[in-house]
């Protein structure tokens, strides 16, 4: 199993900022991006940065559009008029057909990622929801989790303080039905949170569930945040 350490959104130390993403982000040694711009922007950047073989995850809400979806895995010419979106153009990606995966939760998207991509990647799921409910959807599909972490000697501030800072995860129906599958009462209780051996614990949890990738989303700074690099160098990169 694949781990993939990542800054929470309370790191601020050592980003670096820029408005020109073509030149700063997609000319440059970066190997994937994530798209959180407003959906009208989505097309654009995404084929930029595919363009510039980089991978690509589209953040927010899709209305998928089997005329974009379907141009990657044949002929790459979209024809499609929609009530938002109308595009008669070509994607013109060069290079072998990427994998696509969805962000499927409920049983209808876990059956479209199982017939139509290579698997799904998963927020606010904990592993008895993923053996019982997305494994058995995805089938043989990849699944990558992501995984809230916080190693500290103080597990009640850490909750505390994630459940003000991913409250909004537990208002949202889709990560709702996931925290109520795995009988917790709100996104805090996701949290992998203690010393190195309780989130090791944690993650072999989940690899016994069946995920394949751990995207570890690093709650904390300082010295949790070192933690948590050492830990994933510990494993090498690999459960």
């Amino acid at each position: 199993m694949n781990l993939v350490a990542e800054i929470g959104i309370n790191h601020h130390g050592d980003e670096k900022y820029t408005l020109d993403y073509v030149d700063k982000l997609i000319n440059t040694k970066i190997d994937a991006i994530i798209v959180a711009t407003p959906v009208y922007t989505h097309y654009e950047i995404a084929k930029k940065a595919l363009q510039s073989g980089k991978h690509v995850l589209l953040d927010g809400a899709m209305n998928l559009n089997w005329a974009y979806f379907n141009s990657e895995y044949e002929d790459q010419q979209v024809s499609t008029t929609g009530e938002f979106v109308t595009h008669h153009t070509s994607l013109n990606v060069p290079g072998p057909t990427p994998d696509v995966m969805l962000a499927a939760l409920g049983p209808k998207m876990l059956t479209l990622a199982s017939e139509r991509t290579a698997g799904t990647i998963t927020w606010m799921t904990g592993p008895k929801t993923i053996e019982s409910h997305i494994r058995p959807g995805i089938g043989n599909g990849h699944i990558a989790a992501g995984v809230p972490i916080f190693i500290t000697d103080d597990v009640p501030a850490a909750r505390e303080f994630a459940g003000r800072t991913l409250a909004i995860y537990g208002q949202l129906p889709s990560y709702r039905a996931m925290l109520d599958r795995e009988g917790m009462d709100g996104p805090a209780d996701m949290v992998l949170a203690g010393d190195l051996e309780t989130v090791r614990s944690g993650l072999e949890a989940y690899k016994a569930a069946g995920v394949d990738e751990i995207a570890m989303n690093v709650l904390g700074t300082g010295e949790s945040l070192e933690a948590t690099w050492e830990l994933a160098a510990s494993l090498g990169g690999v459960m």
